[in-house]
């Protein structure tokens, strides 16, 4: 019997500190890297940070510079309209992944898309190259990807965001909002 209790409190105890010293890790590992400039082809608005790669709209000949950079992932995130080409065939003809998930502005950042695009940065096949057309999209998805689910302070992540893209104030407005709700029903 206390041998059986010695074992349960040790595995415990390890399970504990390995789940403490793994969540530190990856949150020193995520805050840790700078958000960087970087030029690649004609892209207007390029940076990068960690396995992300945040952009304003890509040629179709920057595609195959994308490509020959590692990315595995291309997230679309204009509408249909705003391209007088099919992206999907040229990234897909490439080799990498492909998900379009069109924002318009501030009314289609309801609670349940943050979600599924917190979801979709989370799990999409790294390294990830997520754009729009001027990157103030991507920045407004970083922030909220950076605050709930790498635990940035606020204040860090919308200085990221900022120089990611993120420009309207509307949609900054608005995952400021979607973070402080989540925080608050978290009890952060």
């Amino acid at each position: 019997m206390i041998q059986q209790r010695y074992v349960r409190a040790t595995a415990f105890a390890l399970a504990t500190t390995l789940f403490f010293a793994c969540a530190h890790q990856r949150n020193d590992d995520d805050t840790m890297k700078e958000l960087t400039p970087r030029t690649l082809g004609s892209i207007d608005k390029l940076t990068t940070q960690g396995g992300y790669w945040f952009a304003s709209q890509p040629s179709q000949e920057d595609f195959a510079l994308v490509e020959d950079a590692g990315i595995k992932t291309v997230i679309n995130l204009r509408l249909d309209r705003e391209l007088p080409w099919e992206e999907r065939r040229v990234v897909e003809g490439l080799g990498m992944n492909y998900v379009h998930e069109p924002i318009a502005g501030v009314a289609d950042l309801t609670d349940e898309r943050l979600v599924q695009l917190r979801a979709l940065l989370r799990d999409a096949e790294k390294p990830v190259m997520v754009h729009c057309g001027s990157s103030n999209r991507v920045g407004a998805i970083w922030y909220v990807s950076r605050v709930l689910d790498q635990g940035v302070s606020p204040d860090v992540a919308l200085d990221e965001a900022r120089r990611a893209g993120l420009r309207s104030e509307a949609l900054v407005q608005r995952v400021q909002k979607y973070v402080a709700d989540e925080r608050s029903y978290r009890g952060f």
